[in-house]
């Protein structure tokens, strides 16, 4: 199953219930995620994005 959307501002919540309904179904759930028409310093992708991922035990494909 192959999903790609666009999450309106304020649905992020909706849509992790769907993702753990499917997680539910599957053996497998591969998330990628395209964040633009916005930014991010170098900074706050170390201190908030990598070590969310670092504390979750996951590490991003190559």
């Amino acid at each position: 199953m192959s999903l790609k959307f666009t999450v309106p501002l304020g649905k992020v919540s909706q849509v992790m219930g769907m993702m753990n309904f499917l997680q539910n179904k599957f053996k497998i759930l591969r998330i990628t995620i395209n964040a633009i028409e916005g930014s991010i310093s170098n900074e706050e992708y170390e201190s908030k994005i990598k070590e969310t991922l670092r504390q979750l035990g996951l590490e991003e494909d190559k």
